[in-house]
This record gives structure tokens, C-alpha cells and sequence, in this order.
């Protein structure tokens, strides 16, 4: 179809149809088994020994985390012991929620000689130690290795495999560093030879990255590349990929305003990550600028965060429960690595020009979705859709719109699911 006749398509069908349903809660019903996954909504730095409580771990559920952890290291909350472990998953199942635990038995991985007949032998041997846990109905995942060098990637295997003897139903994660790390930490000449290389070693149930875009000079220019590239090693291995976003600020990073984190977590969902980690969700550089601040009362992003993890969970329970297709982008300029809206595309932007990402997603009977974002972290935006095929659903939207029109309202950074069909 050429321009001018897709412009003219475009125009009959908002002539002939352009409908809204105020407060219709029905155009997000009936999902069948497409709402059968959760997204994981998680983070690092968890509560330390001082928190591990279940009134603690109450308020980090009612901000709308699923998973909490990984318990890492911090100068005033040291590791957790395995008794801290049970009491802080025994505190999770009373919150609603589960817990990832930091094994201290991955230590032989630093040593690069992992005996995998005497790692089982303690493996097993696990009285008194976090693997006595493996049973809790709380536990999640294992946090064995955060951001490993090349030269890691087989002692990991050989850990997981003996890992997975002793505990089969509980995975083990790794996070990888991302795009912009040197040559010297990766181990490899590319960033792409890292993760090939690490999935085809480790073949790890899932690929997690940390992608930090928000810098003193500027956004990250490989930010999208960097999500594309690791979405698509997680596709060709047939696993899960897990986002890490920014709520710090650190050496070389300033810290993310509200709209910046919600544009983070959008344009994860919009690259079909199955899981978004918050760094971090305790404390920062300053004890103000936190989700939940060192002295257990609520930071300054924590109202916000709460209400961010409620969109995310309406339109992410959807999302993760779908087949990621491809991820494009509109407007003027486009972001390195990033592929433009095909011409021949089911549905319509106007103005052609806006920064809209869409991403699709295609259901097990062949149903259609498209996840719409705004690439402005600074400007709300307000443009019109058009299924140029069948009529569309706005799904957890105010104007509750159906039709084959409709105008969509963006605050920053902010995304709209829409569903093809009836």
C-alpha cells in the first residue's frame, strides 16, 4: 500500500469508526490463558538483619514488588547468615511475596577450580546452610554471580549443574555487566561474543542485564541497542530475559526522576523482559533519593515506584504471558540500533513524526498486541491510533477506547497496551 493510499485508508476508517467506552472494565477481561505468568517485579538491595521483619517486608509488598532481593552487600547491612535466610523468607510468605536468595556457596567460582564431586558432597551436606532452605515456599531464585568476567563462565556451569542436582526446582541467576563495560572486564573482544559465549557455556535459565542509561553526560546512545542485543540471545536460546533499571545515582550517573524510571521500566516491558529489578530498592548515594530508605521508612520514590508497579503489573501479566515479535521506533531521529514502523504496519501513528516505540506480541490463538511508549522521559504526548485491519481495544486505559480510531494521551515515559480484534 503506497503513502497516499494508506493516508486515505487511515481517513475512512476514522470516519467510519471512532469509538469510545467510558469506564468499560470489560476491554480487559476474558484473557483466558493469557493471564496465567506474572511479571517479576524485583530489585537489589533488599532488607539487611535490622529490617528482616514482616511488618519491614509488608510495606516493600504494598509497593507492588514480587520478589524481593537479591540480599547484597552493604557497609551497614552485612550478608545474611542462614538462619537471617529463614527468617527473611519465613517473613516473604507472610508479606505475599518471595525472596531471591545471595549463596555464600558460590565462593569456589572465584577460585576457577570448582570440584563438582565435592560441591555436591556440601551442597548436599546443607544443615546450617542456605540450601536447608531449598524447600521454603518462599524461595525464588539463587543469586550466584553478579556481573562475571569470561574467565567465570565455566566454573558457573559446573556450579549450576551441581546446584541443580540438589535443588531442581529452583533456578540460579546471574546478572551480566552491559554494553558499555571494557574489554578487560568482559573477557572478550565484543560485547556481543560475551553473551554468546556465556549462553552457550553456561546455558543459565534466564539472562539478566543491568542497563543504567541516566549519566552525568547525557543518555546512554546504546541504551536500546544494548536491550535489543539481549533480548534477541534470550530469544535464540528460548529463555527469559531480566532488566535491571536505574533508581541510583553513583559515580558517573545522576540520579532518574520519576518519569525517567518509569520510561526505563516501559521500554523493558516494550523489549519483552519478563522480570524488571530496581537498583536499588534500599538506600542510595543520598539516604533521601531511595525507593525505601536504611531506617525502614519510605523514601522519596516509593509512593511513586508503588503506583508505576501497578501499571506495570496490569499491562506486564499480559505481556509475559505473550510471544515477543520485534520492537520499532518512530520520530525523527531514531535511536542507534533501532528499526524504524515498516511501512506496511497494522496500525497507524499520527503525527508520523511522534517518539513512539511499539513493540509487538502475538497470542498462542494468533491474537495480536502492541505496546506503545512514549520516548520522552521530558514531554507528555497525545497522538491518534488507527488499526488499519480490524478494530483495536485500549486495554487499562481511562477512556476504556475501542473502535479502529482513537487519540492516546502519554504522560512521560508512560505506555499503552492495545489489543487487535474483539
Amino acid at each position: 500500500m503506497n503513502l497516499f493510499k494508506r493516508k486515505i485508508f487511515r481517513t475512512v476508517l476514522a470516519g467510519l469508526s471512532y469509538l469510545f467506552v467510558l469506564g468499560n472494565s470489560s476491554s480487559h477481561m476474558n484473557l483466558g490463558a493469557e493471564d496465567s505468568k506474572k511479571l517479576i517485579i524485583s530489585s537489589w538491595f533488599g532488607p539487611g538483619p535490622a529490617l528482616n521483619t514482616a511488618d519491614q517486608l509488608k510495606l516493600v509488598a504494598e509497593a507492588g514488588f514480587t520478589v524481593v532481593g537479591p540480599r547484597t552487600w552493604h557497609p551497614s547491612q552485612p550478608f545474611f547468615s542462614a538462619e537471617d535466610y529463614r527468617k527473611f523468607l519465613d517473613n516473604c510468605r507472610l508479606a505475599g511475596i518471595k525472596g531471591i536468595m545471595v549463596s555464600k556457596l558460590h565462593m569456589p567460582i572465584d577460585s576457577n577450580s570448582v570440584d563438582v564431586d565435592k560441591l555436591k558432597s556440601l551442597l548436599l551436606d546443607s544443615t546450617g546452610s542456605e540450601l536447608a532452605l531449598k524447600d521454603h515456599p518462599a524461595l525464588s531464585h539463587y543469586l550466584v554471580y553478579d556481573e562475571p568476567h569470561r574467565n567465570k563462565f565455566e566454573s558457573i556451569k559446573k556450579f549450576k549443574d551441581a546446584l541443580s542436582k540438589v535443588d531442581p526446582v529452583h533456578p540460579m541467576f546471574v546478572n551480566l555487566f552491559p554494553i558499555y563495560a571494557t574489554p578487560s572486564q568482559l573477557g572478550t573482544e565484543s560485547y556481543h561474543d560475551y553473551l554468546t559465549t556465556f549462553t552457550d557455556i553456561v546455558n543459565p535459565p534466564m539472562l539478566s542485564v543491568d542497563v543504567y542509561p541516566f549519566r552525568e553526560d547525557g543518555l546512554l546512545a546504546s541504551y536500546f541497542y544494548n536491550l535489543d542485543l539481549v533480548r534477541k540471545h534470550a530469544q535464540l536460546k528460548g529463555i527469559d530475559p531480566w532488566l535491571s533499571i536505574q533508581t541510583w545515582e553513583g559515580p558517573g550517573h545522576k540520579f532518574p526522576t520519576e518519569d525517567q524510571v518509569r520510561w526505563q521500566a516501559f521500554h523493558g516491558l516494550a523489549y519483552g523482559y519478563k522480570a524488571i529489578f530496581y537498583f536499588t530498592l534500599y538506600g542510595g548515594s543520598a539516604e533521601e533519593q531511595a525507593i525505601m530508605n536504611w531506617n525502614g521508612s519510605k523514601g522519596i520514590l516509593y509512593e511513586s515506584t508503588k503506583a508505576l508497579n501497578a501499571r506495570l503489573k496490569e499491562v506486564g501479566n499480559i505481556l509475559v504471558n505473550l510471544e515477543h515479535k520485534d520492537v520499532f521506533h518512530g520520530g525523527r531521529e531514531l535511536p542507534y540500533g533501532a528499526n524504524e514502523i515498516p511501512e506496511e504496519f497494522p496500525i497507524a501513528v499520527e503525527p508520523a513524526d511522534a517518539p513512539i516505540t511499539i513493540s509487538t506480541f502475538e497470542g498462542k490463538g494468533g491474537s495480536r498486541y502492541f505496546l506503545l511508549v512514549n520516548r520522552s522521559f521530558d514531554l507528555s504526548q497525545e497522538v491518534s491510533v488507527t488499526a488499519l485491519e480490524s478494530n483495536m481495544t485500549v486495554l487499562f486505559d481511562e477512556s476504556g477506547a475501542m473502535g479502529s480510531s482513537c487519540r492516546i494521551k502519554f504522560s512521560p515515559g508512560d505506555g499503552r497496551l492495545i489489543r487487535l480484534g474483539n
